[in-house]
């Protein structure tokens, strides 16, 4: 039972300084100072081989090992009561309070590729309790309260809204929100941020901001009141969980788990956490919800558990070293869990700056180019002459809607899709053409908010799919040469590459289509097509290594294999088919490596090319 209390996986984990973690925690953190000798050593070696690459910085800090914990650069300042959002790669902190309890407008700015914090642009007005979110690329910090101490029968709760564009640097008000709230959560799904709950008497309000019209829109309440929770966009669904249901620190506490649908705008139930728990944090990773944290009147919560949506079930994980309270919102970054600042006793006068870090150690996967978390596998298109791309939503293989994404130039195309932050979205894998840039864009359903660019090698090797092949919950990405036919696989931690597997080499003519499951082993196998004479064949994968052949029936050159997914939801990869000469596209389904039927999509012009590698 708990009780309340006062570049690559060969990197052993790094220990938090035994000065700040709890004294239960002492022989743990020994036992990792042990690992942490032998990975310098290692570190040694392998540097001057990452420094050719390109790869050394943040990517070769030493890393804690799955499971475990680490520390980055404290924080600046040591404030709690905090808002915080991360966009392409940095933490937005937003202001808090100290010891003294006066209310700060400080704007702290963390980049995570290099370990350094610098301030941001300050906030308009002073702000503590805060909800913030991140959307487009753009740091939005909503409601919140001036005060940390009101006087009796009065508050300072706010309802304002300010916008800040990191190119700009100046913060910009925006639309009101309905009612002036603390204290509540904000989540972002489908480039909409939902606002929920807040300090009585605004424990039920909810309502959903639209950045791109500047417009509010207020939802049915949330059917449990509450304030001090955690949140988060869960396969198209906005799940809500804990939270205090009082003012103050107050002994009322709940498991409360309700989930949104944006959809039919009605709200359900999931499973309860494990106890009743307030203050605390949580994020999205590598499939699953962890939680952690918090406090109450007993004292802090060390608590750190996760939810699995496929099993709506609980998991309980080993307490956090030093629990934390205080920070409103989090984030998931290159394989990290980031858990920065905030109060480390009860109340929120105890601001600390510590910034925690945690590798979770497992995962789930999620549909692949699932994009709106509906559990059916999206397409993605490119427009070849216009550089127009978009997604169409699918319900199996019907299609049910679009959306259409930022335009780039054209010479940058879209090479695969897979979720690379583990957040349970799907992400987009691009290339240039002409300059051989690669790089990921990070997705919020078909929302872009950040990109990460990946070491440039030659532009003969293509990016030819992706899929995991080393079974650690992270996407890797499929290279072909297109001159030689030598074909490899980068082993990839988040966003970051850690190493290479070559693939057995076969003729130029053959091109790898694309990568899915055709056996049911949990094992991404890989999809290849002949340009000559129109073979197609499916190599099953035991990780990177190849096992063995199943060709699949041979149709006409002018049809080619643009990509693969579940599109009926059997657990079966299917594979999408285009004709250049005609323009019809068809999904062949599939029963492990084995053909039972096709369905033909909706003719539109042949510029339009689709690409679910």
């Amino acid at each position: 039972m708990r009780t309340m209390a006062g570049l690559t996986n060969m990197f052993a984990a790094v220990s938090i300084d035994a000065t700040t973690a709890v004294a239960a925690h002492r022989r743990r953190v020994v036992e990792l100072g042990s690992r942490t000798s032998r990975a310098a050593k290692l570190f040694v070696r392998i540097a001057p081989c990452l420094a050719l690459l390109g790869l050394t910085s943040a990517a070769t800090a030493q890393q804690p090992a799955p499971g475990e914990w680490g520390m980055r650069a404290p924080v600046l300042e040591p404030l709690s009561e905090l808002a915080l959002a991360e966009s392409n790669g940095k933490l937005y902190l937003m202001g808090g309070y100290p010891q003294n309890r006066v209310t700060a407008r400080t704007v702290q700015v963390y980049d995570i590729a290099t370990d350094t914090w610098s301030y941001g642009p300050q906030l308009p007005l002073r702000n503590n309790h805060g909800m913030a979110a991140s959307v487009n690329g753009k740091i939005y910090l909503i409601g919140g309260q001036l005060n940390a101490d009101d006087p009796p029968g009065t508050d300072s709760y706010v309802n304002t809204v300010y916008e800040l564009d990191p190119a700009v640097g100046v913060w910009v008000t925006k639309a009101p929100m309905p009612t002036a709230r603390s204290s509540g959560v904000a989540v972002v799904h489908d480039g909409k941020i939902y606002v929920a709950g807040g300090r009585l008497p605004r424990g039920s309000d909810f309502a959903v901001y639209d950045p791109a019209a500047n417009t509010w829109e207020v939802l049915p309440n949330l059917p449990t009141q509450r304030n001090h929770f955690t949140g988060a966009a869960i396969n198209g669904r906005i799940h809500y969980v804990g939270g205090r249901q009082g003012n103050g620190l107050s002994p009322l506490m709940t498991t409360a788990h309700e989930v949104f649908d944006p959809q039919t705008r009605t709200w359900t139930t999931a499973a309860p956490m494990l106890r009743p728990r307030s203050g605390m944090n949580g994020v999205m990773a590598r499939g699953l919800f962890h939680v952690w944290g918090g406090e109450g009147p007993g004292g802090m919560f060390p608590d750190h558990d996760y939810y699995n949506p496929q099993t709506n079930t609980w998991t309980e994980l080993p307490d956090m070293p030093m629990p934390v309270h205080g920070i409103v919102g989090s984030a998931f970054v290159d394989g990290l869990i980031w858990v920065t600042g905030g109060g480390i006793h009860t109340g929120g006068s105890s601001g600390s700056t510590m910034n925690q870090v945690y590798r979770p150690a497992v995962g789930v996967g999620l549909s692949k180019a699932d994009f709106n978390g509906d559990g059916h596998t999206d397409i993605v298109w490119q427009n070849n002459q216009t550089g127009a791309r978009a997604i169409w939503l699918m319900n199996e293989t019907t299609w049910v809607g679009e959306r259409f994404l930022p335009t780039i130039p054209l010479d940058w195309q879209i090479a695969a899709t897979g979720d690379f932050n583990g957040d349970s979205q799907s992400d987009i894998v691009w290339q240039n053409d002409q300059t051989g840039a690669r790089a990921i864009w990070l997705m919020n359903g078909t929302t872009w908010v950040g990109e990460r660019f990946l070491p440039t090698i030659p532009l003969e090797w293509q990016i030819a799919g992706a899929g995991d092949f080393n079974a650690d919950g992270h996407t890797d990405i499929v290279w072909q040469n297109t001159v030689t036919g030598v074909r490899a696989v980068w082993l990839m931690n988040g966003t970051t590459w850690v190493a290479e597997r070559f693939l057995p080499t076969v003729s130029t003519e053959w091109r790898i289509a694309g990568t899915g499951d055709f056996n049911r082993d949990d094992q991404s196998d890989l999809i290849l097509q002949n340009l000559t004479d129109g073979r197609r064949a499916i190599w099953l994968m035991n990780g990177t290594t190849w096992v063995e052949e199943r060709f699949l029936p041979t149709v006409s050159t002018e049809w080619r294999i643009t990509g693969t997914g579940d599109f009926n939801g059997d657990g079966d990869s299917d594979v999408i088919w285009q004709n250049n000469s005609t323009g019809q596209r068809a999904i062949w389904i599939m029963e492990q490596t084995t053909w039972v039927g096709e369905r033909f999509l909706p003719v539109i012009p042949i510029a339009w090319d689709m690409r679910n590698h």
